[in-house]
């Protein structure tokens, strides 16, 4: 970006493989941005990819553990009143219809 202050934006997206719109995009959102702000920019970047691994690893593991429940013999159907835990319901669930 500092590159195209100094010269023409045309010759810096050539220089670079990318179009003019790209860096005017690029002015817009990050010009403004002193060295510290860039620093902090990507360190919160990289602490975000940590952190939507971490997010995606024990969604991993939730469904591991849903697997091997149901390999068990386990049903994952509802545990709650009027069901006997293996799935099935001692009533039928109400219906919606309007009768």
């Amino acid at each position: 970006m500092r590159e195209a202050d100094r010269s023409s934006v045309t010759e810096v997206a050539r220089k670079h493989k990318v179009s003019e719109q790209t860096i005017y995009v690029w002015r817009r959102r990050f010009g403004k941005l002193e060295p510290a702000d860039v620093k902090r920019l990507r360190e919160l970047e990289a602490e975000n990819a940590k952190l939507k691994r971490m997010v995606a690893e024990r969604e991993m593991a939730i469904e591991t553990l849903k697997e091997i429940n149901g390999e068990n013999g386990e049903l994952a159907g509802p545990k709650g009143p009027g069901s006997h835990g293996d799935g099935t319901r001692a009533f039928p669930a109400p219906s919606l219809r309007a009768d």
